[in-house]
């Protein structure tokens, strides 16, 4: 017969476990959930030629974000999760960004979001790393597009993405 004192330790504990939430995991689903309800978003508004390439990139992306927040649950206090969860958060966005027209999507504020998750994820010097991997792919993406009539776009989109950094920076 197990005491009833030593349940309840049990029991706090788990419950402790519970309640630690790892800022990492806390950005990975909030990450998660915003990808899933911009997808849907792009979806509706008819924004995507084919629902399988949404479906492959959501399955790619909800795999490699759960990798890493495993990851960083098993290293809580390890740089390569957190780089990792900012990466995958970048490279997700940035395919659902060309798919869905390139420079002219509104899934382009995917990448604010992104930069003020990494608040959260990464020290305050690295969202400027972050805000360059942001632009980058922006550009990289647009570019396999056809930067064509979209300079203007990018380069306004490239500097809200700074000022965002900026804000996050300082906030």
């Amino acid at each position: 017969m197990i005491p009833l004192g030593s349940l309840r330790c049990r029991s706090a504990g788990r419950e402790a476990r519970a309640a630690r939430v790892l800022p990492s995991v806390r950005a990975a689903s909030l990450r998660h959930f915003a990808i899933v309800a911009a997808a849907i978003v792009a979806w509706r508004m008819n924004r995507v030629d084919s629902g399988a390439s949404l479906l492959v990139l959501l399955g790619a992306g909800a795999v490699a974000n759960l990798a890493t927040a495993v990851l960083a649950e098993r290293h809580p206090e390890g740089w390569l999760a957190r780089g990792l969860s900012c990466a995958v958060g970048i490279l997700t966005w940035a395919a659902l960004v060309g798919v869905t027209g390139g420079a002219p999507s509104p899934l382009v504020a995917g990448f604010w979001l992104e930069i003020a998750l990494s608040s959260i994820v990464v020290r305050s010097g690295r969202i400027f790393v972050v805000v360059c991997a942001a632009i980058a792919a922006l550009w990289a993406q647009q570019w396999f597009l056809g930067v064509g009539g979209a300079l203007t776009t990018l380069s306004v989109e490239s500097g809200f993405l700074l000022a965002t950094g900026a804000l996050t920076y300082w906030a």
